[in-house]
């Protein structure tokens, strides 16, 4: 807990806090790298199920 109270302290914190573009910039990033790695997923469980073959498992 003492380090989420130390990064609820920090200046980018208060920055997302405070501005007009950092809480929706924080959450537009959050929904982009979530969407990233839904589709990761996605495609390595459809590449395990025997779908696309063509896609390696080295580059996943």
């Amino acid at each position: 807990m003492d380090g989420l109270r130390w990064l609820e302290q920090t200046a980018f914190s208060d920055w997302v806090l405070t501005s007009l573009i950092g809480f929706p910039l924080m959450l537009s990033l959050h929904a982009v790298g979530m969407a990233v790695s839904m589709g990761l997923i996605l495609v390595l469980n459809l590449r395990l199920l025997g779908l696309f073959s063509f896609v390696s498992y080295i580059f996943l």
